[in-house]
């Protein structure tokens, strides 16, 4: 695909006196463009998330969300990133291992009401945490690890971290 337009030599580098480097540009038009390719080819509902991990520049994150992508977070930081996008809270997906009590607490202040669970502990706390917010619906997306450990590179799953103790209604 040829980009929608083409920054020379000459303005590239009067960028870089003006900002210093290193200097990151963003073509904004083609983020767009890659999220409609994706669109059009994942089913009809599949939701997907901008990784605010993966960069939590407030203007990509803006970008992403209008072009139907909602934020992925991981900590309070990327919350507030993700709060002052003007993004709906009830859309994020709070994830990532070891979310502390305060975290959590922080998140479903804030309206949201998706997390990932990593593991039970994980879950208990959620659960801890979501007791204040009783009235809440709180969608929970479960990740499972497999009995036998990955044979790769970069594994991201590790090993059974107990049996759960909680119960939810």
């Amino acid at each position: 695909m040829t980009p929608a337009f083409s920054l020379s030599f000459e303005h590239i580098s009067s960028l870089a006196e003006r900002f210093g480097t290193p200097l990151y540009l963003y073509e904004l038009t083609q983020l767009e463009a890659a999220v409609a390719r994706l669109k059009a080819a994942l089913p009809s509902g599949a939701i997907i998330y901008h990784s605010l991990k993966s960069n939590p520049l407030p203007a990509l994150l803006q970008a992403s969300v209008a072009a139907g992508c909602r934020p992925e977070i991981c900590s309070t930081g990327e919350l507030a990133v993700a709060l002052a996008s003007g993004s709906a809270p009830a859309d994020f997906l709070y994830s990532g291992p070891g979310k502390s009590p305060g975290e959590l607490r922080a998140a479903l202040q804030a309206g949201v009401r998706q997390f990932s669970v990593e593991s039970w502990g994980d879950l208990d706390r959620l659960k801890q945490a979501a007791s204040a917010f009783a009235s809440a619906q709180i969608r929970v997306l479960l990740r499972v690890n497999p009995a036998e450990g990955i044979q790769a590179g970069l594994a991201m799953s590790g090993s059974a971290t107990g049996r759960c103790t909680t119960s939810w209604p």
